[in-house]
């Protein structure tokens, strides 16, 4: 199961664990409606100002200068495919990518990946009145600093012209690195997009995401 997928599954189905209730493992997390304003507030301050620790020096540079790199990271329009689905958003591969299905997973999400099915990006979204996509990004920086994944950082970055929270932890046994991007949009649906890739690979990935995804096609 890709680390996309294994974080997916667990947001979609609410049993991301929140540290309220890490000590009595694994289980349904607390909704966030019912998290006392301590944990919101850590959560607060962990998203949106965890990158900014002053101890860098084992730190992963994955920060991409999209403006410097743009030539680079920009495939011929006649290279890619636009792909995707109203709601879930739109992006632009390479045309020699293929829809990826991950045999664990039920829901009705959209992935795609190369060829070798080592980078692989999702797209989700689910009707979630009462989410918050602050709430879930944390859960889900929560998880994967749990799951081992070195230098878990989050922040809020523009994707498709609107704030969101990103999420993002470096797996280095498997050279897996895991990239997320959460919001809300104001018809109550919760929208989940993650790039994995080996770390070599990483920067074309997210490229693809932050130059191209749009929830218009």
């Amino acid at each position: 199961m890709s680390k996309v997928t294994k974080c997916l599954i667990l947001l979609t189905l609410g049993l991301l664990i929140m540290p309220a209730c890490a000590s009595t493992g694994r289980g349904r997390s607390t909704s966030s409606s019912s998290i006392d304003n301590s944990i919101k507030k850590e959560t607060a301050d962990t998203v949106k100002n965890n990158n900014n620790d002053e101890d860098t020096s084992n730190e992963i540079d994955i920060n991409i200068d999209l403006e410097n790199s743009t030539e680079d990271s920009t495939t011929d329009k006649k290279d890619v495919k636009r792909v995707g689905k109203v709601n879930y958003g739109f992006i632009d591969i390479p045309t020699d990518w293929v829809n990826f299905k991950d045999v664990d997973v039920t829901d009705p999400i959209l992935q795609y990946s190369d060829t070798l099915g080592k980078s692989i990006i999702t797209l989700n979204a689910w009707h979630d009145p009462q989410g918050d996509p602050e709430m879930h990004a944390y859960e889900s920086w929560y998880q994967i600093d749990q799951e081992g994944a070195k230098e878990t950082k989050g922040a809020t970055v523009i994707l498709d012209g609107r704030e969101v929270y990103q999420v993002y932890g470096y797996y280095d046994e498997e050279d897996i690195m895991l990239i997320m991007w959460f919001f809300k949009t104001d018809d109550d649906y919760m929208h989940y997009i993650a790039a994995e890739a080996p770390l070599a690979n990483i920067e074309n990935v997210f490229s693809i995401v932050e130059e191209t995804y749009s929830l218009e096609q």
